[in-house]
């Protein structure tokens, strides 16, 4: 029997640079031994390189996983005190370290010189994907335009699994998952919004005199893809940011691709959600159309320590179909054709 033609493109092997950060490895590192597990090849670099200039002549995707911090620490990296440089590098004296990356001074971050390097490459046609912290550097900076991060202190999620929806289905991100809904990590990490300044929350806030499980957490359970669980589901289709939370609308460019359910009981589905309120509608996938290129942006963590193998394909499908994300959209300028 055969099978039934449907929609299909091309896929053109990219170069893939990772980008790290010398402040802090160790989330970086799940991002990467997923990578090397699967086979992906990549050009590995700390943020101090972006500086230099030339990234599209030499890369068509960057990876650029969570950082921590805030978004100035996470452009000026660790900070330039006193005359002498700080060396991360192999030598008699050190023979452990330098091994995958060295440096004569790992001050300074990428800086703002990095950060317009890294803008130039999304604008010349490359596909930027970032995810946790560094998710919110370009809405930050304003390079993102109608995609903004929303101060949300009221929100407690240390690390729980909640109920993603799948809002746009036509997106080469989500190519291979079935249904409508999957669940995500989701670590309070950024909350991304739209048509509003905001920045990052602080203080003790909710988690002060804050007792975990001392009332036991009401979870959502799950339910098969049916009109049952479609009550919670967000429109099947956003291509625009202007849901939840209100403000105006983003650019047709920015396009949702999964989101918070619209109700806050049908969030979580395993460990703490506190404020889920406040996460109503807002988008954990967003790609955005920015130039010539994109920012596929997780709010989410789809490489959260090994334990999250069934978000890995939305990473792996950002880079197999990089120069396609288009593909599904309304006016695409590389539109899916049927084989």
């Amino acid at each position: 029997m055969n099978a039934p033609d449907v929609p299909t493109h091309e896929l053109d092997v990219p170069r893939v640079g990772y980008v790290h950060s010398w402040q802090r490895t160790q989330d970086e590192g799940w991002v990467r031994a997923a990578l090397d597990v699967y086979g992906v090849p990549y050009t590995y670099f700390g943020d101090i390189e972006l500086r230099k200039g030339g990234l599209r002549a030499k890369y068509d995707v960057l990876v650029f996983p969570h950082v921590g911090g805030d978004v100035q620490s996470q452009v000026n990296g660790i900070a330039r005190t006193g005359e002498l440089p700080l060396p991360y590098r192999k030598t008699e004296k050190t023979p452990n370290l330098g091994v995958l990356d060295q440096s004569d001074d790992i001050r300074g971050g990428m800086g703002f010189e990095g950060l317009t390097e890294l803008a130039r490459f999304v604008q010349e046609g490359g596909t930027l994907i970032v995810e946790g912290s560094t998710a919110a550097i370009f809405p930050s900076y304003g390079l993102t335009p109608g995609l903004v991060v929303e101060q949300q202190p009221n929100v407690i999620s240390p690390g729980s699994i909640l109920r993603g929806m799948i809002t746009d289905k036509a997106s080469p991100l989500v190519y291979g998952f079935a249904g409508d809904q999957v669940p995500v990590f989701f670590r309070n990490d950024v909350v991304l919004g739209a048509g509003r300044a905001g920045g990052f929350g602080g203080g003790a806030g909710p988690w002060a005199n804050l007792t975990p499980m001392a009332t036991p957490p009401r979870l959502s359970p799950w339910q098969a893809d049916s009109a049952q669980a479609g009550r919670a589901r967000t429109p099947a289709a956003a291509p625009e940011l202007g849901f939840g939370g209100g403000g105006a609308a983003a650019p047709s460019t920015a396009r949702v691709v999964l989101a918070f359910p619209a109700r806050a009981d049908q969030m979580l589905l395993s460990g703490a959600l506190g404020g889920g309120e406040a996460l109503q509608g807002k988008p954990q996938l967003v790609d955005s159309k920015v130039g010539d290129g994109h920012v596929v942006s997780f709010a989410v963590r789809p490489y959260w320590r090994w334990q999250t193998q069934g978000n890995y394909f939305l990473g792996f499908n950002a880079i197999l179909n990089w120069n396609d994300l288009d593909a599904g959209r309304a006016g695409a300028r590389r539109p899916a054709t049927a084989q």
